[in-house]
């Protein structure tokens, strides 16, 4: 859901949680195979962080704020040893969409139970990993 994409503030996890050592993606295909690259995409315009255009569009598609919520919903992020940056990111995207009116629940797993919840079980809302 585009809505939910423009309300990440994508610099603030590069910031806070890479150090300023990452940047958000401009594209699906990293910049580096240019040859793959479709220059005319760029997620930095397209998904630029705005939390009241956010708010309006969900609006917009029938989810008006009631007491200050819209609705409820599930982050699932899988949590490994290796993955520093799941929990942070993970943590800085709740407060995003929070601050749209969307109440969300952090669900953050070890690889294992993360995959068999969305892959298995598919038992989820939305899901964040990093390959």
């Amino acid at each position: 859901m585009t809505v939910t994409v423009v309300a990440i503030d994508r610099e603030r996890i590069s910031k806070d949680v890479y150090q300023g050592l990452a940047f958000p993606a401009g594209n699906a295909i990293p910049e580096q195979f240019a040859q793959l690259t479709d220059p005319s995409i760029d997620y930095n315009k397209q998904f630029a962080y705005d939390p009241a255009k956010a708010g309006k569009m969900l609006d917009e598609a029938g989810f008006p704020l009631k007491d200050g919520k819209r609705f409820s919903m599930e982050l699932t992020s899988a949590t490994n040893a290796d993955a520093f940056y799941a929990e942070p990111s993970a943590q800085i995207i709740a407060a995003n969409w929070r601050a749209i009116g969307i109440d969300v629940k952090l669900s953050l797993l070890e690889g294992q139970l993360w995959t068999n919840k969305v892959f298995k079980e598919r038992n989820f809302d939305v899901s964040m990993v990093s390959l």
